[in-house]
């Protein structure tokens, strides 16, 4: 047998193993478990990154908002999936969220108001101008069809 210990295949038995990380005194319950180094090393990373129930990412988007906006989102009023790394609050309607490190605006069809789509990444108050008043997402079915050209004249 090459390895004894179970493989972390399931998504529960990754959230166990950066569970104990997340919990008080998690490195010698980690040096028990054996794993190598470079895989603690990776999740000591993730856990500093996400913060204990992603406190962190939370942080992370209340103050990119506040940056580009002036206004502050309570960080108890952002959402974070620390499984897919996302962070998501609302600001008078208007929806950020943070993937990784990307900031992204979530915004519904402009035709049919249904579905979610995401925008460019905003790195600066001219991006966040941009996907409030140029960016419109369509679904295919929902988008403008272009006028004929006029080839009369």
């Amino acid at each position: 047998m090459l390895n004894s210990r179970p493989a972390l295949t399931s998504p529960a038995a990754s959230s166990r193993v950066v569970g104990g990380l997340l919990a008080a005194g998690a490195a010698p319950e980690l040096q028990a478990a054996a794993l190598p180094a470079w895989q603690v090393a990776s999740l000591r990373t993730y856990a500093q990154e996400t913060g204990v129930n992603g406190a962190h990412l939370r942080a992370e988007l209340a103050a990119r908002v506040s940056s580009l906006t002036g206004c502050a989102i309570p960080a108890s009023a952002i959402t974070a999936d620390l499984t897919a790394r996302r962070a998501t609050g609302a600001l008078n309607g208007v929806v950020f969220q943070l993937q990784g490190h990307t900031l992204i605006l979530l915004r519904r069809c402009a035709h049919c108001g249904a579905g979610h789509f995401t925008s460019p990444p905003i790195e600066s108050r001219s991006d966040l101008g941009y996907a409030l008043a140029a960016w419109m997402p369509y679904h295919p079915d929902c988008a403008p069809a272009d006028p004929p050209d006029d080839v009369s004249w």
